[in-house]
């Protein structure tokens, strides 16, 4: 097995980046590469299937079915290139997911210039809702002194 292999296999934890971003970066980029070539191989060998009516390369292998006519071999050909897609574009879903969380959770500048935009906007509020609720409590402070008068009368 090579090692573009190995490496495509790997888990990646975007949890644990810190200073190997620039390397998992260019891993991802790496196996979507992959991923869409593979995409195109098997578009392609589906397209071939279809349309030039001959039976694609499908190895005889134990696990593949007899075939008892030619387009009984296309019509496996061309399920088995589609199945090959639909994994492609799921693995190309799964790296691109990776490759949004790891734009967002590493993107200190960003995220360090919204908290930064959001903390005066936060404390202000606090400080109404502070006001407010002291209000209140002399207002109802007032309310009870007057209440006590009343029955103390």
């Amino acid at each position: 097995m090579s090692d573009s292999a190995k490496k495509s296999r790997r888990d990646i934890r975007i949890e644990r980046i810190g200073p190997k971003r620039e390397a998992i970066g260019a891993d991802l980029r790496l196996k979507v590469r992959e991923a869409f070539e593979g995409l195109l191989q098997n578009f392609a060998a589906l397209l071939k299937a279809a349309g030039s009516g001959s039976a694609l390369d499908v190895d005889a292998s134990e696990n593949t079915p007899p075939f008892e006519s030619e387009v009984a071999r296309n019509d496996y050909a061309m399920r088995v290139s589609g199945n090959n897609i639909v994994r492609a574009a799921e693995g190309l879903l799964t790296l691109s997911e990776k490759l949004q969380r790891l734009l967002v959770v590493n993107d200190h500048a960003a995220l360090n210039a919204h908290l930064a935009d959001r903390s005066p906007v936060l404390r202000e509020h606090r400080a109404d809702v502070w006001r407010t609720l002291t209000e209140l409590r002399n207002d109802m402070a007032t309310h009870l002194a007057d209440l006590e008068d009343e029955a103390a009368q």
